[in-house]
């Protein structure tokens, strides 16, 4: 699944649309942001929320940020705010689906290269040792591979050299190389085990090349945007394949690496489609079912996940081992469905897997042997129950 957030300059957007796998369409979340924001802003999904900061109202540079929680449908205002305005930045989760780095952008009078970081538990934001070697706006932060990526932007010129977090040492270093066109306003994103940026405006206009990055070195793909030059657009993964949504184009082109095909009458448009400089995310399905599930029964009764029973770890305690079932939002008979209440991930066992169920458990797991592996192996390893 997909989410775009925001978007556009003067007016700004708070609008947020999902586009479902199983529907093949696009539609509103149940509620727009709080705050409306464009001009390019950070966004990051972190177990069952997402997190935007910053950005621009269509009036003022932004330093507040705020969360979607997919469990009640709703944005809440985070108390904390950034040090600095940013607007026309980035930001990326790390792998550990707490911290959420920001990087660069623009106060309206300089290029910014400080970073800060918010912890999305605590919810306090806080500076990020090291400021970025060159200060820049309009770029793009990666996590790519569990290595911190800030890629192209300006700053008086086209920038394309990348920089990489050093988090032993706390400083940006140029080990990432330099990117071949330099560009602003463009779209990233991981697809397997390459990076892909494509689109936005370098020196020779609005641009539609697109380049990988497989670790080592950048190279210009041979094929470019079926849709033509497309600059202020956002890039996700969906299934394996690139997406290159908004900006300067209504259509959606989708790439796959694998037969190296571009289409781009595969995805239906965004219903917003002058959407640009926004953000666009990947999602797993089970959040935009989760949301809309929450949304309707709440409206009626109360949802069913208030009577399961929660697990203090990762994952949920195999509690209905060796039998089919359907609680918790599961809609297969075949497959079990739990979520756990501190990190909110939902763990399912296939038919297949039902007599040898994986799952990291903690101290009160149902099962005696779970109960002792789980002690001898500590909770971060996985336990198998038979």
């Amino acid at each position: 699944a997909l989410l775009a957030v925001g978007g556009g300059t003067s007016p700004a957007l708070s609008s947020a649309e999902s586009y479902s796998v199983n529907d093949v369409s696009w539609s509103p979340l149940p509620q727009p942001m709080i705050t409306k924001r464009g001009s390019y802003f950070a966004a990051g999904v972190s177990k069952f929320s997402l997190f935007v900061a910053g950005g621009y109202d269509g009036t003022n540079h932004l330093r507040s940020s705020e969360y979607y929680d997919f469990t009640t449908g709703s944005w809440t205002t985070i108390s904390s705010v950034m040090s600095e305005k940013r607007s026309a930045f980035s930001g990326a989760m790390l792998d550990d689906e707490v911290t959420f780095v920001v990087t660069g952008g623009s106060n309206g009078t300089s290029f910014n290269p400080s970073c800060e970081q918010l912890d999305t538990v605590t919810l306090a934001w806080s500076m990020l040792p090291g400021n970025l070697l060159y200060g820049r706006r309009n770029h793009v932060t990666v996590n790519y591979r569990g290595r911190l990526l800030v890629i192209g932007g300006s700053n008086g010129t086209f920038v394309t050299e990348c920089e990489e977090y050093d988090f032993n040492s706390g400083i940006w270093t140029r080990t990432c190389g330099s990117i071949i066109v330099g560009r602003q306003l463009f779209g990233a994103s991981v697809v397997g085990a390459s990076l892909y940026i494509a689109g936005g405006s370098g020196s020779t206009g609005s641009l539609k090349s697109v380049e990988k990055y497989d670790g080592s070195v950048w190279v210009l793909l041979a094929s470019s945007l079926p849709s033509g030059t497309r600059s202020g657009c956002s890039c996700a993964e969906l299934m394996g394949k690139l997406v290159v949504a908004g900006g300067t184009r209504s259509l959606i082109d989708v790439y796959d690496p694998t037969p190296d095909i571009w289409s781009n009458n595969t995805l239906p448009s965004m219903q917003v489609s002058t959407r640009s400089r926004f953000a666009l995310v990947s999602l797993n399905s089970s959040l935009l079912t989760l949301a809309t599930t929450t949304t309707t029964t709440t409206t009626t009764t109360t949802t069913t996940t208030t009577s399961t029973t929660w697990c203090r770890w990762g994952t949920p305690c195999i509690t209905c081992r060796w039998r089919r079932c359907t609680t918790s939002g599961s809609t297969a008979s075949p497959s079990c469905a739990r979520k756990c209440a501190s990190t909110k991930r939902w763990w399912r066992a296939s038919r297949e897997a039902r007599r040898s169920c994986w799952g990291v458990c903690s101290a009160s797991h149902p099962h005696p042997r779970a109960r002792i592996a789980w002690r001898a192996r500590g909770p971060s390893r996985r336990v198998r129950v038979r």
